[in-house]
């Protein structure tokens, strides 16, 4: 999937609580199917002042950590490493370790290729005067960053 344009709503992000329910119901499917021994290690957060996304916790016992991420606007999945990454970004986005779940529920998966990619004026064709003035101040260097942003 290659991210080539990227709207004002995905950039918002938006609340959608049923959405989010789906979401972490494939979050936990994902974790039956091909983690039996990863576990979710936090509630729910959703967005709130300073982040446009849903997050969740997840570990296993070995002690690794990753944070599953939705942009609920966009439908849009993504994984970052929890280690020793900041609650909002910039996040070291990874590849969302079992996606079919995801799929199967009609989101669309990022894969970190795509997240970690340049931004570059392509991306921004579609942005409002008021989401390229975000831009602009706190200029995110990579797609994932403005997907995935902790704008005021």
């Amino acid at each position: 999937m290659a991210i080539n344009r990227i709207s004002s709503p995905i950039v918002a992000g938006g609340i959608d609580d049923g959405l989010a329910r789906s979401w972490l119901t494939c979050v936990h499917a994902g974790l039956r199917e091909e983690y039996s021994n990863t576990r979710v290690l936090s509630t729910l957060k959703p967005p709130g002042p300073g982040w446009n996304y849903y997050s969740v916790l997840v570990g296993d016992p070995t002690g690794a950590r990753l944070r599953l991420l939705l942009n609920a606007a966009g439908r849009l999945v993504a994984a970052s490493d929890d280690a020793e990454v900041p609650a909002v970004g910039p996040l070291d986005f990874v590849d969302v370790p079992h996606r079919q779940p995801f799929t199967d529920g009609g989101f669309v998966v990022a894969s970190a290729e795509d997240l970690w990619t340049e931004l570059a004026g392509e991306h921004l064709a579609a942005l409002s005067a008021d989401d390229l003035a975000d831009v602009d101040y706190h200029r995110p260097a990579r797609v994932g960053d403005l997907l995935f942003n902790w704008f005021d």
